[in-house]
């Protein structure tokens, strides 16, 4: 159990190395997978994303407090805002 006022952090990511590929033992399955996501690697060589949310618990529950845009529209949409 988490303690009420206690926080804490989520932070799935993914990270494109540029010689991720060459990392992988030289096997058939390995073969078959690096034709496949060749494209994607080369693509996003060196790129990474992290999202990070962030909780809170309350005498309620938990309680996600780094609401942010994450769909592709509302990104889109808030950089389509003036900046102040």
């Amino acid at each position: 159990m988490i303690a009420e006022g206690s926080a804490f952090t989520i932070e799935p990511g993914i990270y494109v190395r540029a010689g991720l590929l060459e990392t992988l033992p030289d096997t058939p399955r390995n073969r078959a997978l690096i034709a496949k996501i060749r494209p994607a690697v080369e693509k996003y060589r060196n790129v990474g994303i992290r999202i990070e949310d962030d909780y809170i618990v309350t005498d309620k529950g938990v309680e996600w407090i780094s609401r942010a845009p994450r769909e592709i529209a509302e990104i889109e949409a808030l950089m389509r805002r003036p900046t102040p």
